[in-house]
């Protein structure tokens, strides 16, 4: 799915980051993601897999704010991450 979308939006010449996110991905199993490395980096060899450190609900909540115009500085995001995680993780 992931390598469809990657050439569908003709990603595969350009860097970028590959956000890993779901409980699968927080197992940090080597296999695993030296597996989903190899099979994506075939494809977009300058792709870039990271874990997502956020609970997904964040990108939910900057975008909402974002469409009514708000501002968001990177601290919001940073301070929105940790409380979310702070919340939801423990």
């Amino acid at each position: 799915m992931k390598i469809a979308a990657i050439q569908k939006l003709r990603m595969d010449c350009e860097g970028f980051d590959l956000v890993l996110a779901g409980g699968v991905f927080r197992s940090c199993s080597p296999l695993l993601l030296e597996m989903l490395q190899e099979t994506v980096q075939a494809v977009a060899p300058d792709a870039r897999p990271v874990l997502l450190e956020a609970p997904p609900v964040v990108g939910a909540v900057v975008l909402a704010m974002e469409a009514v115009g708000l501002e968001i500085a990177p601290e919001t995001c940073h301070r929105l991450a940790a409380e979310a995680a702070r919340i939801l993780l423990t």
